[in-house]
């Protein structure tokens, strides 16, 4: 997926702009995750606790530009657009293809939030494990387990409305 894989834009800002979308829509998914992909981007377990002081309005030690992109996260969930002065602010600091990129990472983030939750898709049983340290909320095993293939994949996508089941 470009968002993901070919975008220049700093891996670490897009995932604290994904943390940002699913701390708003209460989305499991969206918060566990980035959690997953953190040792590969460094997303720091104080950045991510970041995300709920800045939507609450407290003082955080986030560096600007990282507070900033919460807040193009933040208005793009709530108010459907990034503000003039948002959009601004992030194309001196990262120019105009990143916060394309950075723009196309909110709303894409915003879109799986809703389907998610619309189709009650339960994520935590369909996750899918890299690293030995990531365990199971439902099925407590650890990926070490599964050897030959050396990822756990728990579960199938189960949901209500879909109409699909594991």
């Amino acid at each position: 997926m470009y968002i993901r894989h070919k975008s220049k834009l700093d891996p670490r800002l897009r995932e604290l702009a994904i943390l940002q979308v699913g701390y708003l829509a209460k989305s499991p998914y969206e918060l566990l995750a980035p959690r997953q992909a953190r040792p590969r981007v460094r997303v720091s377990d104080d950045e991510i606790r970041a995300v709920g002081e800045e939507t609450a309005g407290r003082p955080t030690k986030l560096d600007p530009l990282a507070k900033t992109v919460l807040r193009a996260a933040r208005e793009m969930t709530n108010d459907l657009a990034m503000s003039d002065e948002t959009f601004a602010t992030l194309e001196k600091a990262l120019g105009r293809e990143n916060v394309i990129d950075l723009t196309l990472a909110i709303a894409f983030y915003n879109a799986v939030v809703r389907l998610l939750g619309t189709l009650q898709i339960d994520v935590s049983r369909n996750t899918r494990h890299t690293s030995n340290s990531i365990r199971c909320r439902d099925n407590i095993r650890s990926v070490a387990s599964s050897a030959r293939r050396k990822k756990c994949f728990c579960a199938t996508v189960g949901t209500r409305r879909s109409g699909l089941t594991s």
